[in-house]
């Protein structure tokens, strides 16, 4: 007859002799509470059936070996192996925990395992970006001389532009950035390297290559050839110009250098460019470069960061390989180009 309400179930236990639940002794919470390491030594004994070469394999005496057994039994209030003057014999419990238990230990040391290599992986592997304007002529020799010192090193590298880094390195996909000063500090934290001096690049032929510099009052009546609008390089041009009381006038928004270098060299206008802009034009025999009187009209070039992380040795270590390479070549192509050390 089925048993539908509590009542019914009290009546059934009493009247068959039983216990009601809340009668039942407690159970013993030690059973969840025994050390791993008594498991462990249990299937040290299971895999040698000898005691002593189990303490052995173990780094164990004995007699602590016996304890630690002794203790597990009891804990689980079971006998799980029977032990003779010749050999080792497991109980159907024994051979039971013994069967479950090496398939949870196998598991748990992959599990450890794969977060230990993980661990590794991360310790191993740097990952940064780099603006292109600074990529192509600082990062291939910087990387080389990194992994000649640090080989077994994996680096995960790309060249973006500045915003799109920046929020790279905010999110943790980046380990480190190189590239502008950002606008905002709250979440990044910026190292300046060095400063990126601006030029003004014509072609050969223009009323203005006759001058060894020039002030930015003089370059308004000019058709300007500037990076597109929304990057930031636009934005730093527009702000000193206004600052000036001038109104920065593109006639042409286009985004890579080589472009810009093509446009100046057409005739269609002057440009003002950082100094690392240079290696990016290929046709820098048939134009001129001028640097500008406002020495204030520069960019910094910088490691960025989280503020809240501090990076790895070898992460640092590149990061100064990058630092020395990155000034001298702007030095070095500043001055071959105007004839001037920064």
């Amino acid at each position: 007859m089925p048993i539908s309400t509590v009542a019914e179930l009290e009546a059934t236990c009493r009247t068959k002799g039983g216990i009601m639940p809340d009668e039942l002794p407690p159970i013993s919470t030690h059973r969840g509470g025994f050390p791993i390491a008594k498991v462990r030594t249990f299937l040290a004994v299971v895999e040698h059936l000898h005691f002593g070469r189990a303490a052995k394999a173990t780094g164990m005496s004995q007699p602590a070996l016996s304890n630690q057994i002794k203790s597990l039994e009891e804990a689980l209030q079971v006998r799980l192996l029977v032990r003779s003057t010749r050999r080792v014999t497991l109980t159907p419990e024994g051979e039971h925990l013994a069967m479950r238990m090496r398939g949870i230990f196998d598991d748990m040391d992959n599990v450890l395992d794969e977060i230990a290599e993980t661990a590794l992986n991360k310790r191993n592997r740097i990952r940064f970006a780099c603006i292109p304007s600074v990529s192509a002529t600082v990062i291939p020799q910087s990387l080389k001389m990194f992994l000649n010192r640090h080989p077994t090193t994996m680096i995960d590298f790309s060249d973006e532009p500045s915003l799109a880094m920046e929020g790279r390195v905010i999110r943790g996909e980046l380990d480190f950035g190189i590239g502008q000063m950002p606008s905002w500090s709250e979440e990044l934290e910026f190292t300046p390297i060095t400063k990126d001096f601006f030029l003004v690049v014509m072609r050969p032929d223009s009323p203005l290559a006759r001058f060894d510099e020039l002030s930015i009052d003089s370059l308004v009546n000019y058709p300007m050839i500037s990076p597109s609008k929304g990057v930031k390089l636009r934005a730093q041009l527009e702000h000193q110009f206004s600052q000036r009381g001038l109104k920065y006038a593109s006639s042409y928004g286009v985004t890579h250098p080589s472009t810009i270098g093509a446009m100046v060299e057409e005739g269609l206008g002057i440009s003002i460019i950082p100094s690392s802009f240079i290696v990016l034009m290929t046709n820098t025999k048939s134009l001129h470069f001028v640097r500008i009187r406002e020495k204030a009209l520069f960019r910094y070039i910088g490691i960025l960061k989280p503020s809240d992380k501090v990076l790895p040795p070898t992460a640092v270590d590149l990061c100064d390989i990058i630092t020395a390479e990155l000034r001298r070549s702007l030095s070095a192509d500043y001055s071959r180009i105007v004839g001037h050390v920064l």
